[in-house]
């Protein structure tokens, strides 16, 4: 009994390793390497460019950025979009996002065309991706017209598909537009140096919000490592950061939460 409890432990460790290896060098489409993000709570993205301009100071902080949806899960759907040679009998499905102008920039998600600049002209600029682009139909899309629910505009640029569910589901058309103002989830992108700083930083600029950071904060960077069998069944994994801060361990669960989302399924063991 106990060698066959021996012979389970031990292949089920395997499995989950190579499940772990598998997400580690799959690519998604953008520079997930010494990112974190949380949502943004309170007065916190009324000051969204005082908070940027804090975070920036820090040493290892490369990029900020925000959106209106969480890149790993966007869950907005619309099919309330047209465009120039449009079948009216056709059903589109969407999924938008709002972005600001340095969201493509700081993870790294190749673009075709012109980034939002961060202007007022933007409320009228879309960027969509490859799937969008194919499955709408569009040929050469890039200056062509385009209208997402009652705003009129002109697509400017196009991503190459990303991931923003499960890696095992099939990647859907997305469209970005920009809209500030529906910006909550906060990206901050580092070099791996000085991290725990980094999000010391973060923690601290939202000190007047009603609930803390700390407990929402995903870590998507990194190196899972040891794994350990948890009363609640969800594997629970160690991360190896260049610089470990106590703060980090109530953020492992979450984290080893992160990667079984992105394997389309939670990590348990038998």
């Amino acid at each position: 009994m106990q060698f066959s409890a021996s012979v389970i432990l031990i292949v089920s460790t395997l499995v989950i390793g190579g499940q772990l290896d598998y997400i580690r060098k799959k690519q998604l489409g953008y520079d997930r390497e010494n990112v974190f993000s949380f949502g943004m709570r309170g007065e916190m993205t009324k000051h969204f460019e005082s908070i940027r301009s804090e975070l920036l100071k820090q040493s290892g902080v490369t990029g900020v950025t925000r959106s209106g949806g969480n890149l790993l899960d966007i869950g907005s759907t619309t099919g309330d979009t047209d465009w120039n040679g449009k079948d009216p009998r056709r059903t589109f499905i969407d999924h938008p996002m709002a972005v600001d102008q340095e969201f493509l920039k700081t993870l790294n998600i190749p673009l075709q065309g012109r980034n939002f600049t961060g202007s007022k002209a933007d409320s009228t600029h879309f960027i969509l991706n490859e799937t969008a682009v194919r499955e709408a139909g569009i040929k050469d899309p890039i200056g062509k017209r385009f209208k997402l629910w009652d705003a009129e505009g002109t697509i400017i640029g196009v991503v190459k598909d990303f991931h923003f569910k499960s890696i095992r589901h099939k990647i859907e058309p997305a469209i970005l537009y920009y809209y500030p103002d529906e910006c909550w989830n906060l990206y901050v992108k580092t070099t791996g140096k000085d991290a725990s700083q980094a999000i010391a930083a973060a923690q601290k600029s939202g000190k007047n919000t009603t609930r803390p950071i700390r407990s929402s904060i995903i870590l998507w960077t990194t190196v899972m490592t040891r794994c350990t069998k948890p009363t609640s069944g969800l594997a629970s994994c160690s991360i190896t950061l260049p610089h470990r801060h106590p703060d980090f361990v109530p953020w492992t669960v979450r984290a080893g939460y992160l990667y079984g989302r992105a394997a389309g399924k939670r990590n348990r063991y038998p």
